[in-house]
């Protein structure tokens, strides 16, 4: 018996004992990056490769881990993902996707997965806004270049997108007097039935603007080639002068700007040259009576809310 106790306690001291497994901390879940370098074979357009890279991605990585978390400056294309029941779920993803990136010099295919169609979008600089619980639009408002950004969305979704831009421009206010605006229509209403177009948008000129005393007359002109009504507006001698000095630096750059009358976005027209004769058409998928009612509130002295008309830089 007492060999045998001996035995096992020899056994017990030379059989080391199992340690507690160590604790591995779960990574966390922000998304994982991809940086795509694309070139199309022959016979299959970019947006084709671009949804076949997607698809690849997604069904890699699973649906809920797929995300491009960042577009950098030397990509040749890049896929966004805009995918707003996911940003709604507990799962914090990032919302950079809710922005186009600027200078956009291909056409926008209406879906979920966004496809920048030319190579020269690298050379521009995407303005991000990030989930209220990221700091994305902290660090790139730190950088703002006096550019703006520009976004079509589904009309089911402006509720919920509003709601995030609300919140971090709370926290994170854009500088130099940008604000974010909901044009009232589309731009191009066949192509972007049921969509929402939202701009951020900078002063071209912070404090000056376009008042009822620079505006003589203005009249609803009818239709002619474009199937929708226009305003013309007449400006005074002092109302020419200053609104040549607001699309003089616009039309350097031929960039489209944002006509607001009494903080409503009604037009983003783009300035090809200095509009210096007196005379502006405004154009902005206008029916009978609202062309009527905004030459009426342009025109008239005697309108009882004071007229502000600005120009900002749009896209």
């Amino acid at each position: 018996m007492q060999y045998l106790a001996a035995i096992l306690l020899l056994i017990n001291i030379m059989i080391p004992k199992c340690s507690a497994d160590p604790e591995v901390e779960a990574p966390e879940k922000s998304g994982y990056k991809f940086e795509l370098k694309l070139e199309a074979n022959e016979g299959i357009s970019m947006d084709t490769a671009l949804q076949d890279t997607e698809k690849y991605l997604r069904e890699k990585f699973g649906k809920q881990d797929f995300l491009i978390n960042d577009i950098s400056l030397d990509l040749e294309a890049g896929v966004l993902n805009l995918d707003v029941p996911l940003l709604q779920s507990e799962i914090v993803y990032s919302a950079e996707a809710y922005f186009n990136l600027l200078n956009f010099k291909g056409d926008v295919s209406i879906r979920r997965c966004w496809q920048p169609a030319d190579p020269e979008i690298s050379e521009a600089a995407p303005l991000i806004l990030a989930h209220p619980e990221l700091t994305e639009l902290h660090e790139y408002a730190k950088s703002f270049n006096g550019t703006a950004a520009w976004l079509v969305v589904e009309e089911s979704d402006v509720e919920h997108i509003g709601e995030i831009f609300e919140e971090q421009l709370k926290k994170y206010p854009l500088p130099g007097g940008s604000l974010v605006i909901w044009k009232k229509e589309p731009s191009y209403t066949s192509s972007f039935q049921g969509m929402k177009e939202l701009f951020v948008l900078q002063p071209l000129r912070p404090g000056e603007a376009v008042k009822t005393e620079h505006i003589k007359s203005a009249i609803a002109l009818p239709p002619k080639d474009l199937p929708e009504f226009q305003v013309q507006l007449n400006f005074t001698e002092a109302g020419t002068s200053l609104f040549a000095q607001l699309t003089e630096w616009a039309a350097k750059e031929r960039r489209c700007v944002a006509i607001m009358v009494n903080d409503q976005l009604i037009s983003v027209p783009r300035v090809m040259e200095p509009i210096t004769g007196g005379t502006a058409i405004i154009s902005g998928n206008f029916g009978y009576e609202e062309s009527n009612l905004i030459a009426r509130f342009l025109g008239d002295p005697g309108f009882p809310h004071p007229v502000e008309i600005k120009l900002l830089e749009a896209y």
